[in-house]
C-alpha cells in the first residue's frame, strides 16, 4: 500500500470525525500505518473523534518503514480571516537543578515522618524560603477557524523528569499522552503556516503564543474586550467559563471538568465575535455539537 492509499484510507476512517474538504497530514517518527498508529490517532482525537468505532476502521499493515501520520490539520489553507488558539499546560520546573532539590526536600520530610499536611505545608515553605519558581508549559494546542471548525491539534512532548504536574483533573494531560507526542520544534511552522495572515484570538493569547514560542503580528485578546470585577472594584480578568455562563445561561454547561483546548479556542473566537458585532451563530453551533460528542463518547 502506498502512501496515497493510506492517506486515502484514513480520509475514509475519519468521515465520523468530520466532513472537512481535505484532510492533510503531517510526518513524524510512525513507521507505517498501523493499528498502533491508530491507537495514537485515537489519542490525538480524544475529545473530538467517535471513539467508539475507531479501533476496527483499518486492519491494515506494511512492511515499508516510511514516516506516517502523527500529528493533523484540516486544511492547508483556513478559511476566512480569524484562527482561534488555545493550549493546555502542564507545571514544570525551570531547571534539572530545581528538580534535585525538590526531591531533597520530599526526602526530608519522610525522614520526618510528617503526615500529608505537615508534608504540604513544609514542602510550600521550601519552596518559599528557596524563591523556587515553576513555568508552565504547554501540552497540548488547538487551532480552529472562524466557523469553529478544527484545524489542527497536537499534544506536545513535555520532558517528564521537569513535570511537577500534570494538572490532570484540569488540563487532561498525563504523562503517557506527552512523553509520545511531537516535540514543540516539530509543529512550530505547522502553526506559523496555518495562521500567515490571519488574526489569532484567544484569551490571554500573548500567553499562549509566548509558551509556544511564537510571534505573530495580529492578535486579539478577548480579555480586552470583558473584565470582571474583584471585591476591591478593580477589574481583572475574566474566565471563559463564566463568559459562558452569563450570556448563555442556557445552553450546554462547559468547562465543568476537564478542559479542551479546542472548545476554549472555540469559546474565544465566539466572544470575540460576539464583541466585534460579527455573526457567532455558526461558532456557537459547532461548541455545542462537539460538546454532545463527547459527552456521548463519554457514557
Amino acid at each position: 500500500m502506498n502512501m496515497n492509499d493510506k492517506v486515502e484510507s484514513l480520509k475514509n476512517c475519519l468521515n465520523e470525525f468530520s466532513n472537512y474538504e481535505t484532510l492533510v497530514f503531517f510526518t513524524s517518527y510512525v513507521p507505517s500505518l498501523n493499528l498502533n498508529v491508530l491507537r495514537n490517532i485515537k489519542k490525538i482525537f480524544l475529545r473530538e473523534i467517535v471513539r467508539k468505532s475507531i479501533d476496527n476502521l483499518i486492519t491494515c499493515d506494511t512492511n515499508d518503514t516510511d514516516h506516517s501520520l502523527r500529528y493533523f490539520c484540516a486544511r492547508e489553507v483556513p478559511i476566512g480571516k480569524y484562527i482561534g488558539l488555545d493550549i493546555e499546560c502542564v507545571v514544570a520546573f525551570k531547571a534539572y537543578r530545581d528538580k534535585c532539590i525538590y526531591n531533597e526536600w520530599l526526602i526530608e520530610a519522610l525522614n520526618l515522618n510528617l503526615d500529608d499536611k505537615e508534608k504540604e505545608s513544609f514542602i510550600a515553605m521550601k519552596k518559599k524560603q528557596a524563591k523556587m519558581k515553576f513555568e508552565m508549559v504547554p501540552g497540548s494546542v488547538s487551532l480552529v477557524d472562524e466557523k469553529g471548525k478544527l484545524l489542527f491539534f497536537s499534544y506536545i512532548y513535555c520532558d517528564s523528569i521537569l513535570v511537577h504536574d500534570y494538572v490532570t483533573d484540569i488540563s487532561g494531560l498525563n504523562k503517557t499522552l506527552l512523553d509520545d507526542a511531537p516535540c514543540l520544534t516539530e509543529i512550530q511552522d505547522t502553526i506559523k503556516r496555518l495562521t500567515v495572515g490571519k488574526v489569532i484570538v484567544g484569551a490571554a493569547i500573548q500567553n499562549d503564543l509566548k509558551a509556544l514560542k511564537l510571534d505573530h503580528p495580529f492578535i486579539e485578546d478577548i480579555q480586552s474586550f470583558y473584565s470582571a470585577t474583584n471585591e476591591n472594584g478593580n477589574k481583572q480578568p475574566i474566565s471563559l467559563k463564566r463568559l459562558w455562563l452569563k450570556y448563555f445561561p442556557n445552553h450546554s454547561q462547559l468547562q465543568s471538568g476537564i478542559h479542551s483546548c479546542t472548545q476554549d479556542a472555540r469559546m474565544s473566537l465566539l466572544f470575540y465575535k460576539k464583541a466585534i458585532g460579527e455573526n457567532f451563530e455558526d461558532v456557537l453551533t459547532e461548541i455545542e455539537q462537539q460538546h454532545c460528542i463527547v459527552e456521548d463518547n463519554d457514557k
